[in-house]
């Protein structure tokens, strides 16, 4: 372990806590008191062990201001529409190609292979502008993008007579109107494969909790087997004590030894 780290994952020798330490809390001895027992720890030569990953927080959880949330939607569209583009041309390569040397075989091939790419291109526009963890297993690709091929394809029957509008009208609905429909149904399907769908909110890892302070608004992972019989925790930053609440249906893996 380097010192040069702003934060460190430390297990204490005397009465096996583990908690995240920040390196400011070193003393000019090497040492750091733990924050369950109070006793000193070494910060060097003891085993040090990963911290966490923060959480995947399903979208549906968080909250954003509605302009933002207006411009993201017509940027997914917006975005959506440029690299279809690009798909279509790419399309129309391996449909040509395909159909020519497989046949209906290879035409039926190259409309899997379009949903693959649609799908990838949802997933990427999500994951930019969102956030949003979708699924990114073949299968859940090809379906994400079978999907939206055919809502595009509803999409084109129905707005069918806006082709024969003055072009103004029509560059007016391309450029304003089709980005926030296109970008709205897109990222609604992105969360329908997005990971963790209907599950619980989970800890930072296995055993792991996530604690915010009363006192001085510090967030931290605390180990659950960390709590003192009451429930209560020790703050890392202010050293305050307060009670780590554990959350319902949280699911708890085996401790980290």
């Amino acid at each position: 372990m380097s010192l040069s780290d702003e934060r460190f994952f430390l297990q204490c020798p005397h009465c096996n806590a583990k908690y995240v330490y920040n390196v400011d809390k070193v003393d000019a001895k090497g040492n750091v008191s733990c924050q369950n027992c109070g006793k000193p720890i070494p910060a060097e030569g003891q085993p040090v062990i990963d911290i966490p990953e923060e959480p995947y927080v399903p979208y549906e959880k968080r909250q954003e201001e509605t302009s933002i949330i207006v411009a993201k939607i017509y940027g997914h569209g917006f975005l959506f529409s440029l690299l279809s583009l690009i798909v279509v041309i790419l399309f129309a390569f391996l449909a040509s190609f395909l159909s020519f040397f497989g046949g209906i075989i290879g035409l039926i091939l190259s409309f899997v292979l379009l949903c693959g790419m649609i799908g990838s291109v949802n997933i990427g526009l999500a994951s930019a502008l969102w956030d949003i963890k979708c699924k990114t297993e073949m299968k859940s690709v090809f379906a994400q993008g079978g999907v939206i091929f055919l809502i595009l394809l509803a999409m084109s029957v129905i707005f069918l007579p806006v082709a024969f509008l003055p072009y103004q009208i029509v560059l007016l609905l391309d450029f304003l109107v089709y980005p926030f429909i296109y970008g709205l149904v897109f990222r609604n399907i992105a969360l329908q494969f997005e990971i963790g769908k209907n599950e619980e909110y989970r800890a930072v890892s296995s055993g792991f909790q996530k604690g915010v302070c009363p006192h001085c608004n510090a967030e931290y992972a605390y180990a659950i087997s960390s709590r003192d019989s009451e429930g209560n925790v020790r703050c890392q930053n202010c050293s305050q004590i307060f009670k780590l609440e554990i959350r319902p249906k949280l699911q708890q893996g085996p401790d980290i030894d």
